[in-house]
């Protein structure tokens, strides 16, 4: 069994706790709209900010020479846009299960 949830999934359980009266269909072109903001804002150089998650930013990879692993010669790379998450601190304090959180039981042997 997977730990992934697939975007079927996460629509499945949005879904499930919307108590807006949405389709399978709405719900999924609501989550297609998003990402298509998302998207275009990071495009644009925007943060987004996902409270209580986390913060999507850009950085600008500046331009450098790099080596060619073939035959060693030199190659350069230009300046290119790269995407970045940085989690939200609570958030990741709650996954280390430090916020009252109580902790799951490990799947070791029994005993």
């Amino acid at each position: 069994m997977s730990n992934n949830i697939s975007k079927d999934d996460l629509l499945r359980l949005a879904c499930e706790k919307c108590d807006l009266d949405l389709t399978r269909s709405q719900m999924r072109g609501a989550y297609d709209s998003l990402m298509a903001a998302i998207r275009e804002a990071l495009m644009d150089q925007k943060d987004v900010i996902l409270f209580g998650i986390g913060t999507l930013y850009t950085v600008v990879k500046e331009a450098h020479t790099s080596r060619n692993p073939t035959d060693g010669s030199p190659v350069e790379v230009p300046d290119r846009l790269m995407g970045k998450f940085q989690i939200n601190s609570n958030f990741k304090m709650a996954l280390r299960g430090v916020l009252d959180q109580p902790k799951k039981a490990s799947g070791g042997r029994r005993r």
